[in-house]
Order: C-alpha cells, then structure tokens, then sequence
C-alpha cells in the first residue's frame, strides 16, 4: 500500500511516518509542511496546491495496512490505531470515482495498493524501510514489494473453539524485513541486484479468499486451488500482485486439500 498524490514532479517525494500521520489527522495540509520539507531538501515545494486526502465511505484494507505500520512508527504521531478511514478525508462510493476525483484535482492524495496507482499514473511517495534504517524505498520496484511480504508474520485464527490448526487469517501486515523462518529467496523468484540489502515495501495488504466446498459445484475451490498452486501465483504476478512467500504458501494450500464430487469421496 502506497500515499498516492495527483501532483507533477513530486514522484517518489520522501515521506516519514510523521508526515503521512499528519496527512491522515489532518494536520499537515500544504506540500511545504516541515515535516514534508525536512526530508526533502532541495525539492520546490512551495506555492503547490493544499493537499486534499479522499477515500471511500467504507473501511479500506489498504487504510487499516497504512494505520497499522503508522501505529508501529509513528505511535506519538498517529494516536487512532489500525482504523480502516479516517475522518478528514472526502469520501466517495466507488474506487472508480475515487480514482476520477483523484486524477482530476492536483493535490489529491489517497492512500491506495501500488498497482491502482501505478495503473493511473499516480504518483507514489518513497517510505523509510524501517525506523532504525536510513534506507528509502520506492514503490515501483516490485522485488521490493516480494521482500515485504516475506516480512509479514502469520496468525492462526482464533475461533469460538479455540485454536484452528488448518486456517491461517492475515490482518494489515508489516513488511520490511523478513522474518526468520519464513522467507525462501530460493523459492520466492526474487532477483535483487548486486549489494542490494534485503529489505523490501514497509506497507502491506493481503487480500482473502473465502471458498465453500459445495460438491454440486466444484469450480470456486478448484480455482482457489488454482490460484495457490504455483501457476497461479505467476499469473498473479503478471498482474502487479505480489507471489506468497512460499511457506505462507504452502500453509494456504492445506487447508484446501478436500476431495469435491469431482473425484468423488468425503472431506480429507
């Protein structure tokens, strides 16, 4: 997940934590702010126009993977917690007319996946890898945005009887840097370039998958199988969405190893 903005020549503006907090709060209004200025020396950023935050009249993903890495860094900036919207921004029914609003009005920033606002030509602000790395990251490389995801813990659901060994539920993620034991770069096709530090996008979402296994219809958990499987991870990639790490992966297949009508048998 990205600070989108509609305003030429601001790509890759470098923002802290502080600042996005007080975009979101309400309290940084102009693109001259000095918590915007401090990190971005030498850029012109006087006599743009006010920043605008918009969003949607619903909770978003995307805002509650923002509020939960901002509750993390930036806890004395950003008091509200993992929120899925925040109060101050003009909100609209639909991402379509979200994205109308936004690509029409300089000043206009949202908080949006990476590959919404790549696929409109918005620009995206660079975020700090971690609070004790003075390292930059952009949100245009997606080997960056594979390293994320392999930073992102696991949960096992919790439900009403207790511990269930067999799902996995995933809530805003941290990413940043791997976690031990979680990451393969052998099997997560990552290619960084010489030197590069493995360290990826801060900011991640996760969408989920909720499949029935009804026999009469076997196609949506076949497709969902589908999608685990590492066919369909590649042609997720093709699309801009970041592969699972691979034992996330492999953790998200079991529980859909059940036997359809398809080949005939009861639940395994």
């Amino acid at each position: 997940m990205t600070l989108a903005f509609n305003e030429p020549g601001l790509e890759g503006i470098q923002l802290t934590p502080q600042a996005i907090a007080g975009i979101l709060n309400g309290t940084v209004k102009t693109w001259d702010d000095p918590l915007i200025a401090a990190s971005n020396e030498g850029l012109a950023l006087d006599g743009l126009p006010a920043l605008k935050l918009i969003g949607l009249n619903r909770e978003q993903g995307d805002v509650q993977a923002m509020t939960a890495w901002l509750s993390k860094t930036a806890p004395d900036a950003w008091k509200l917690g993992t929120v899925g919207s925040v109060p101050v921004a003009k909100t609209f029914n639909s991402v379509d007319a979200l994205i109308t609003e936004i690509t029409a009005n300089e000043g206009e920033v949202a908080v949006l996946p990476v590959t919404t606002a790549n696929n409109n030509v918005l620009g995206m602000a660079s975020l700090p890898a971690g609070p004790n790395l003075d390292i930059w990251i952009t949100a245009d490389d997606v080997q960056l945005a594979k390293v994320g995801s392999a930073a992102m813990t696991d949960q096992t659901s919790t439900l009403a009887g207790g511990q269930s060994t067999d799902m996995l539920i995933y809530g805003p993620g941290l990413g940043g840097v791997p976690v031990e034991g979680q990451f393969d770069i052998a099997a997560s096709k990552i290619v960084l370039s010489e030197g590069q530090e493995l360290i990826g996008w801060p900011v991640m979402g996760v969408a989920h998958l909720l499949v029935c296994n009804d026999k009469s219809d076997p196609l949506p958990l076949s497709f969902a199988q589908y999608l685990v499987r590492l066919a369909g991870q590649g042609s997720l990639e093709a699309f801009g969405v970041t592969p699972l790490p691979e034992p996330i992966r492999i953790k998200t297949f079991a529980p859909l190893q059940v036997t359809t009508a398809a080949n005939a048998g009861s639940n395994e």
